[in-house]
């Protein structure tokens, strides 16, 4: 029962329905044998990051301490890797400092190297590499890419690795690689992964309305928010909506996908 409440917990978390994954770790944590601290931490960190989610900064950043601090008198070596990796997440686009984040993601990548935590590393490469692209340091950037790539037997985080190339292709300007690499995670997804279709789709309306091609770009917008509607991704919706009227590029009401007004031609 305890998996199933951890997975139950992750998956609402991955859909934005972070109050339903709040309930799951309430009973994971209910549900943990006394003295299994182990577990707890495990349970904790999870919540740490549904704090993080909200932008719940206090509880986020005491959630982090406790199970650090516990961790570290017991060295649950897994746990305190996932404090600083989350810590890490937390310095990158909450605060908006990379160089403190790119440290908390070597403290990790290194613990997990020593326990063997492959997948664990790959997307641990993935954060380094967008931190550092962050810093300008592209050649790096892209090597780390390649290692969670390699490292990676996931089919999902390899489709997210293709992502974030495609973003730093994108920001370099090279556009005819990035869309390849964007149809190509596209099709990997697509019928499988509908959280991954819609960034996808997300991409492509970036890519398309940086290359001034506007209604390519109202086309894949649209396709991005109908996916992110039809399955809950709530969070998502509101920062695409957030972002296309922040840009002044279009208008999508949540409640009606259908109903789009385009605000440049």
């Amino acid at each position: 029962m305890l998996k199933i409440a951890e997975r139950l917990a992750k998956r609402c978390q991955h859909n934005g329905k972070l109050s339903q994954a709040h309930r799951w770790v309430a009973l994971g944590l209910s549900l943990i044998p006394d003295r299994d601290l182990e577990q707890v931490c495990h349970f904790r960190n999870i919540r740490a990051f549904l704090w993080y989610l909200e932008g719940s900064k206090e509880n986020f950043l005491r959630e982090v301490e406790r199970v650090l601090w516990t961790s570290n008198i017991f060295d649950f070596e897994a746990e305190i890797a996932q404090c600083h990796a989350l810590l890490g997440i937390f310095f990158q686009d909450t605060q908006k400092n990379p160089q403190r984040a790119l440290e908390e993601y070597q403290k990790s990548l290194e613990i997990r190297i020593k326990l063997g935590m492959r997948e664990s590393c790959a997307k641990l490469h993935i954060h380094i590499a967008t931190a550092l692209k962050e810093l300008g340091i592209f050649d790096k950037a892209k090597v780390h890419f390649f290692e969670a790539q390699a490292l990676t037997r996931d089919r999902r985080v390899r489709i997210n690795v293709i992502l974030e190339l495609a973003r730093l292709q994108r920001f370099l300007q090279d556009f005819a690689t990035c869309e390849t690499n964007l149809q190509n995670a596209l099709a990997a997804a697509q019928h499988r992964y509908p959280n991954e279709v819609g960034d996808c789709f997300r991409e492509l309306y970036r890519l398309a309305a940086d290359k001034g091609a506007h209604r390519e770009a109202h086309q894949y917008a649209a396709q991005a928010m109908s996916i992110f509607e039809k399955h809950d991704y709530r969070a998502k919706v509101d920062a695409l909506v957030a972002e296309l009227k922040e840009k002044g590029y279009m208008h999508l009401y949540t409640e009606n996908i259908g109903n789009t007004e385009e605000t440049k031609s």
